[in-house]
């Protein structure tokens, strides 16, 4: 890490894990070698204090536990050099990121739960910009990988219940838009077909929406077959209908 950072106040510490790794003290980006993120990065996903011991057997499988744990310490000697920002706190056995470091991924998730619990949603964070973006990318850990799937749902939930929210605030177009970027993302999940095309339904599209409902049905057939095209039919009459007062419901 680069020791010349300047750090004054510890508020000003950012740490990006949505489309690569960045830290950032202010608006200065800390050079960070590959070892450190990934310790950093684990520290920040599990959002909680880790044995050591854990912590080198995941960064370090295939190594000796003497070894991992030679690693471990050789890296958060680096990092806690003099004049580095304390990215990360240790306690006894145990290691945690620093209170003070705001992460990407914790806001945005903060700031999705609060939306489905209720709250107006934010100016900023939630939509397809944010909620697109990918978890550390070109990393295969499978702690990462594990972490990615988790994520890549929530962002997709976030944003069906966005388009909910703009769809009964009347406004149809980015709500339609919104929909369409989550069908184009998986076409076959019903949440987001269903978004769609009752967004396009009570904007009074009920052409496009009548076209979109019948190519979901055929896309069912084709992948899982009559069975599956048939049950959602069944299970949304009132929807693929297209009646204006029960399209509303």
């Amino acid at each position: 890490m680069t020791a010349s950072v300047p750090y004054d106040d510890p508020e000003t510490l950012r740490l990006d894990l949505l489309d690569g790794f960045c830290l950032r003290v202010g608006h200065t980006a800390v050079e960070v070698n590959e070892l450190a993120q990934r310790l950093i990065a684990l520290l920040a996903l599990r959002r909680r204090p880790v044995r050591r011991a854990v912590i080198a057997g995941t960064l370090w499988p295939q190594k000796a536990e003497a070894r991992a744990s030679a690693n471990l310490r050789s890296i958060l000697w680096r990092l806690n050099g003099a004049g580095s920002p304390p990215v990360i706190t240790c306690s006894g056995s145990t290691l945690a990121l620093n209170d003070h470091v705001h992460v990407d991924v914790i806001v945005l998730e903060q700031s999705g739960w609060e939306f489905l619990d209720g709250s107006p949603p934010p100016a900023t964070g939630l939509g397809p910009e944010s909620l697109s973006r990918e978890l550390l990318p070109g990393w295969y850990e499978d702690w990462v990988i594990v972490e990615r799937e988790r994520l890549g749902q929530l962002q997709i939930r976030f944003l069906e219940a966005l388009v909910d929210h703009l769809r009964r605030g009347g406004n149809f177009t980015r709500a339609i838009d919104y929909a369409m970027r989550l069908v184009a993302t998986d076409p076959l999940r019903e949440r987001s077909q269903i978004a769609l095309i009752r967004a396009l339904a009570e904007e009074g599209s009920w052409g496009r929406a009548r076209w979109q409902a019948d190519q979901y049905r055929r896309l069912l057939h084709k992948t899982f077959g009559p069975g599956a095209a048939a049950s959602f039919a069944a299970a949304h009459p009132a929807l693929l209908s297209f009646d204006r007062e029960l399209a509303r419901r």
